[in-house]
């Protein structure tokens, strides 16, 4: 890749398709499901097929990617803005979020978590998908010294196609205290 122009060459090293996309690119190439993911300084993503050359599809992000990260279901992406884009096999995004105002340092996948590095702090996401996730309550009980002090639930949800976190706390151990919080 280089000059706007990205190429294939086949085990001889002979020439089997080069494709003119107009912009450096920003990363480096990635495979990803028979596709080469190409990320350009112009704000898009490309995908061609290894096969062929030819343009799959493509995304305009609004900001030049910084860093891709292929998973089975999702290429996660960061652009210079600081935003965290998932997008699926066509594409389309699956889901976006920001996580600051500047770059987002580093990105890594494994053991069914994404974990970012961004202003200073490290996120880490779970892979559950929104549709799978939407509706699922979790409720606990908080012990002191075997007598119960507290009790919460928090519910994820789906709300504009962004993950949604509510919570609630109860507490009595230090007196009566009420906690509710919202998380997108």
């Amino acid at each position: 890749a280089g000059s706007g122009a990205i190429a294939r060459y086949d085990g001889d090293l002979e020439r089997s398709w080069s494709r003119w996309l107009g912009t450096e690119l920003t990363t480096d190439p990635v495979e990803w499901r028979e596709q080469l993911i190409c990320a350009g300084a112009n704000g898009y993503v490309y995908a061609l097929s290894l096969q062929s050359g030819e343009t799959v599809w493509k995304v305009d992000l609004g900001h030049p990617a910084e860093q891709l990260t292929t998973g089975t279901d999702h290429l996660t992406l960061t652009t210079e803005d600081g935003a965290l884009i998932a997008l699926d096999g066509t594409g389309t995004v699956s889901w976006f979020r920001q996580i600051g105002s500047g770059t987002v340092a580093r990105v890594s996948a494994g053991q069914g978590r994404l974990y970012v590095s961004a202003g200073g702090q490290l996120h880490a996401f779970d892979s559950a998908r929104p549709s799978t996730a939407a509706s699922d309550t979790i409720w606990w009980e908080g012990f002191s010294r075997g007598v119960k002090t507290g009790y919460g639930w928090q519910l994820w949800s789906v709300a504009d196609g962004a993950l949604v976190l509510q919570s609630y706390r109860v507490g009595w151990r230090h007196g009566f205290v009420q906690l509710r919080s919202q998380v997108r």
